[in-house]
């Protein structure tokens, strides 16, 4: 008698576009963990399908994909048929509109959150970036703004904000949360009463860089020019592009006349046509149908990122093609360390280092070889693969007692999560008299029983 195979449903805030984003590399990349230890997956999701321009076929990587839609019973009924054994939530805006769903019809079914990364941090850093240009956005920075920092009195309090309260409150509902930067592991530890065993560090799950692969690098000398990339709906890569074409270009250029820098994303907006300008050696390419082809002909990947938050896939493509990445601290955060020479957030010392990293064959190869070492030591997909599983199998096997032992989960689940049910119930008691109130609706409700 063969084995039921376990089930995995995956609740998508997205389509994934794994050549438009990291995000949706990542997540395709768990659903392989997923299957290779032998599950069945699928994927729901409630964005317009239509409306992801690069999305993939998942049915083609033996994924059953299925609509869904907001403040739906039908999700209830779909759910308890398919009676999977493990949901994972895409952003913790999913797990608010359906893990209490979920829990009403598959109680024992292990719960767990892909953060992608701490969106309130992200946030938080974007909202000051707007109000202060040029404050201090690291993580060490923001703790003394929220302790009650003498130079901005007024963030006191600041990790505390309405955002941190809702994406914290998910977590704490989660059986295990998956966080994609050992920073922000240690940030959200540290500030916010969260428990180890409900956590686990994921970087991104990239295969090693192998000698073979390197030995096929493109040359300093067979490469030029500079080259950005990123997703224009990501509202850091957007700043990115308009500080890079307004500020650090210009200075680049200056000292490197016969330079061109290309800037490829998914979503280009129209306004981004502004900084199209060939003349100066700025190109706005539109987006890469294959990320690390355009990021293996250029010389120096540029990442001048000043808010965010997460692991950048700009710069770990880059690193797997051999291309040394000029970025932010910002951009690095989670990646590299301090000490990586290619790091300035200042725009005049940031294009000096730009520079001279592209014109000196020296540093250039040290860097690349450096990079290369780095993601190889610190980001091994097959370690994290293996303690990933086996703690999702310990999980599984001790469910009862996991929950048992976790009173946040248990308090939480119990009275918070009632406000999104209750608002999400209203929501769709509201539509379905709205549409019995409609003639049209009406008509057709009277022809159906006729």
């Amino acid at each position: 008698m063969s084995q039921i195979a376990p089930r995995l449903l995956v609740i998508g805030t997205v389509w994934p576009e794994p050549k438009s984003s990291a995000a949706g590399t990542h997540l395709l990349s768990l659903i392989n963990v997923f299957q290779r230890n032998g599950y069945e997956c699928h994927f729901a999701c409630p964005a317009n399908h239509y409306e992801a321009q690069h999305t993939i076929d998942l049915s083609a990587l033996n994924i059953t994909a299925v609509n869904i839609e907001l403040n739906d019973s039908r999700f209830d009924e779909m759910v308890g048929e398919l009676a999977p054994d493990v949901v994972l939530f895409d952003r913790f805006m999913m797990e608010e509109q359906f893990s209490w769903r979920v829990r009403a019809a598959c109680p024992n079914a292990l719960c767990i959150l892909d953060t992608e990364d701490i969106h309130s941090l992200r946030e938080l850093r974007r909202r000051l970036h707007n109000q202060y240009p040029n404050i201090d956005l690291s993580i060490e920075a923001l703790a003394q703004y929220h302790e009650g920092d003498s130079a901005y009195p007024q963030l006191q309090g600041c990790l505390h904000n309405e955002l941190a309260i809702r994406e914290i409150t998910s977590i704490m509902r989660m059986d295990l949360s998956l966080i994609i930067s050992k920073q922000e592991y240690q940030f959200i530890t540290k500030h916010y009463p969260l428990s180890a065993d409900t956590l686990f560090y994921c970087p991104f799950l990239t295969p090693g860089i192998t000698n073979k692969q390197q030995a096929q690098w493109l040359s300093f000398e067979q490469r030029q020019h500079f080259v950005f990339i990123g997703n224009y709906r990501h509202a850091p890569n957007w700043d990115a592009v308009q500080y890079l074409a307004k500020t650090v270009w210009p200075q680049i250029k200056a000292q490197l006349p016969e330079a061109q820098c290309y800037v490829y994303g998914a979503y280009t907006p129209a306004k981004a046509q502004q900084f199209n300008q060939p003349k100066s050696g700025f190109h706005i390419a539109g987006w890469a149908r294959d990320a690390q082809t355009v990021l293996e002909n250029a010389r120096i990947n540029l990442a001048p990122l000043r808010f965010g938050a997460g692991l950048k896939g700009k710069v770990f493509d880059a690193a797997q093609v051999g291309t040394p990445s000029m970025m932010t601290t910002i951009a690095s955060e989670g990646i590299y360390t301090d000490e990586v020479l290619c790091i300035a957030d200042d725009a005049q010392e940031f294009a000096n280092k730009a520079v001279q990293l592209y014109q000196d064959r020296e540093l250039w190869t040290s860097t690349q070889q450096s990079n290369a070492a780095h993601l190889n030591a610190q980001f091994n997909a097959n370690h994290y693969t293996a303690i990933l599983i086996e703690r999702i199998h310990s999980l599984r096997d001790n469910l009862s007692q996991h929950r048992a032992a976790n009173f946040w989960q248990a308090m939480i689940n119990q009275q918070q999560l009632k406000a999104t049910q209750y608002m999400s119930q209203w929501i769709e008691a509201k539509q379905t008299i709205s549409q019995l109130r409609d003639p049209a609706h009406s008509l057709e409700i009277d022809s159906n029983d006729e």
